[in-house]
């Protein structure tokens, strides 16, 4: 944690079982201001604030925990949850909403359940006894009822282009936070008698919960593609975040025994390294990036920025979005809040999502890499970097260099030349 966070910690938490004076409040201040963070703890210790036995390495690792707990609650956004959510809260903690706020969750059903003691006390004796009951008496309540959880029912696979029967199909997975729709302009560039079939991902409806994992993700489709190709050869297309799960979904393929004649990756970032350290990215920052697509796409801006988000609620920041892309003509007049919910709670789902191949695909993938101009605020990879990030993860990589940006190379008047490219990798094959 940097030196500057450990007074806020140690004279704010809730938690610390006693509040310092203001004479040891004022030396606290002024060794946090020297950022001599051993001495701060040193001094809570000493004045009863932080627990004496525990040693300064153990306090660090703590206190790092909670500062993560607290970035983390202040950027979740609860969704709408399918099954009915049982809070058990603590009578003892005098709360203005007893609910702690899950009784405003859009689209969640609530049962609330309160229980004698704190926050703490209610995992201990004797509380817990009656924790124990109520938590039984929840299980039992719900044995045997099927939530309406519309997971269980996604049907991914929808169809874009007929083509001709016995010629392998085509399927697509377009990139975070965005539909099958992406690829109109790429099926019109194709061969007509190529079926061609879309992945729609999980989650852009705003009822469903995205695939937090790629992984997931290729299971769900290759189950959905199996229903109208049972066996391969296979071709597959992805659009960045689309890039990495059809790169999965020919792992698992291939080491099921299929074929993979085309695997297809339109300007996506390479897996990462699992040495790499993790990066969440907030609602916030979700949305500053979200916007950076859209004006990819619109080649103009959309004004929004950081500045304008920050201060807003996350349903206030939504529907700013939603009318600036409406007045950009993005989105058709009209548009319900609910699409723009999926759409922000899908990318921010793939955005944070970390995918590290367990193991090397052998055979050959096509990279497509856009020329155009990028935000400096995407962080994308020179055309060097990219190739040679993709070829240690499949070694056969090769790459074609798109006109136009990450967007827009799926559009007219760059998707010509796509087509172009795409055709012969695309050669005829039976399904």
């Amino acid at each position: 944690m940097p030196e500057r966070d450990f007074e806020r910690w140690i004279l704010s938490l809730a938690w610390l079982p006693a509040q310092p004076d203001q004479a040891i409040a004022a030396r606290l201040r002024t060794l946090a201001a020297q950022h001599d963070s051993d001495a701060v703890l040193a001094l809570a210790q000493q004045a009863g604030i932080l627990p004496g036995e525990i040693g300064t390495p153990t306090l660090r690792r703590h206190l790092a925990v909670r500062h993560g707990i607290a970035i983390a609650l202040r950027s979740y956004v609860r969704p709408a949850i399918a099954v009915p959510v049982h809070l058990f809260a603590a009578s003892g903690e005098q709360r203005a909403d007893p609910t702690i706020g899950w009784g405003k969750a859009q689209g969640t059903t609530l049962h609330l359940s309160m229980l004698e003691g704190t926050h703490y006390s209610i995992m201990d004796a004797p509380h817990v006894a009656q924790l124990g009951t109520a938590l039984a008496d929840a299980i039992d309540a719900a044995t045997g009822a099927m939530a309406d959880c519309p997971e269980l029912s996604y049907a991914p696979r929808i169809a874009l282009q007929f083509g001709r029967r016995g010629v392998s199909p085509v399927f697509c997975v377009p990139g975070a936070g965005a539909s099958i729709t992406a690829f109109t302009d790429v099926i019109q560039a194709l061969d007509a008698d190529i079926p061609i079939y879309g992945m729609q991902p999980r989650g852009l409806c705003g009822t469903m919960t995205p695939h937090i994992d790629v992984p997931s993700a290729a299971r769900a489709y290759i189950r959905s593609m199996r229903e109208v190709c049972p066996s391969g050869p296979y071709r597959l297309m992805g659009h960045s975040f689309g890039g990495w799960v059809v790169t999965e979904m020919a792992r698992q393929l291939t080491a099921a025994g299929e074929r993979v004649s085309a695997l297809v990756v339109l300007d996506s970032r390479a897996p990462v390294e699992a040495s790499q350290p993790p990066r969440h990215y907030g609602q916030v920052e979700i949305l500053v990036r979200l916007v950076g697509l859209f004006e990819q796409k619109l080649d103009g801006s959309l004004r929004l920025g950081e500045a304008d988000f920050a201060p807003l609620d996350h349903e206030a920041r939504l529907a700013l979005l939603l009318a600036r892309l409406v007045e950009a003509k993005l989105m058709p007049s009209g548009t319900r809040i609910t699409a723009i919910r999926g759409i922000v709670r899908a990318f921010g789902t793939n955005l944070n999502t970390r995918y590290v191949p367990e193991q090397q695909y052998d055979g050959p993938l096509h990279l497509a890499i856009a020329t155009g101009p990028s935000p400096a605020a995407m962080g994308r990879a020179e055309p060097d970097e990219l190739l040679a990030g993709w070829r240690r993860h499949a070694p056969q990589a090769s790459v074609w260099n798109s006109e136009g940006n990450h967007m827009t190379l799926l559009s007219r008047p760059y998707v010509h030349s796509l087509g172009d490219w795409l055709s012969p990798l695309m050669k005829e094959s039976q399904c």
